[in-house]
């Protein structure tokens, strides 16, 4: 038996990730089902099942936090206004690094 060529081992492995990509989506194909048969089930609305949907109603996303110094203190990072956190953390010469959850 012949040691395998590179070229069979990328088919092999183009093949697996293939059967990988067909297993997913049937079980995500699974679950939108079963979770349609739920909502139609128990007649739930959108704002029972996530939550508010201002959001998702508006298209703006929810504030992702980057940064947060444990005291409730949060930044995401963006444009526009530094905290007076952040900056005292700057001005001590600390690595405002160490403060990234995101």
């Amino acid at each position: 038996m012949s040691d395998p060529t590179i070229a069979e081992l990328q088919a092999q492995m183009a093949a697996i990730e293939a059967q990988i990509k067909a297993k997913k989506n049937a079980a995500r194909d699974g679950a939108i089902a079963k979770a349609r048969e739920l909502v139609r089930e128990y007649g739930l609305t959108a704002s029972q099942v996530f939550g508010s949907v201002s959001a998702v109603k508006s298209g703006k996303s929810p504030k992702v936090f980057k940064y947060a110094d444990g005291n409730g203190n949060k930044w995401t990072g963006g444009r526009g206004r530094v905290p007076d956190w952040v900056k005292a953390v700057q001005a001590g010469g600390g690595d405002i690094e160490k403060f990234r959850v995101a």
